[in-house]
């Protein structure tokens, strides 16, 4: 999984890192320094409110969770049954080459 993160972080230059996690928060694989461990529990945290808000405005299946930044994005979807992939990019990242990127590292 880990050789897999870095060929998509550079596959597409942009991406400054990734973070896999479970949905209990727990750091799987993630290319990213600093604090993996609360980045991975903020995802989690994030991924279950988008959930509880789709179901509760009745807009079918959460796909994703974008969060915009003045500098750039971190773009949250699920990894599997079990997981979350966190990508976190540069503001000149189109959003959509993300998404796909993304959607491939995750095995969708």
């Amino acid at each position: 999984m880990d050789r897999e993160l870095i060929a998509g972080r550079f596959a597409c230059p942009d991406i400054e890192a990734f973070v896999i996690s479970t949905l209990d928060g727990q750091v799987v694989a993630t290319t990213l320094s600093g604090e993996p461990d609360h980045a991975a529990h903020l995802a989690a945290a994030l991924i279950s409110m988008g959930e509880r808000l789709a179901r509760d405005f009745s807009v079918g299946a959460l796909e994703q969770v974008a969060v915009v930044g003045r500098d750039g994005y971190v773009h949250l979807i699920h990894a599997g049954k079990n997981a979350v992939l966190a990508s976190i990019v540069k503001d000149e990242e189109p959003l959509k080459r993300l998404q796909e990127h993304a959607a491939n590292i995750a095995g969708r």
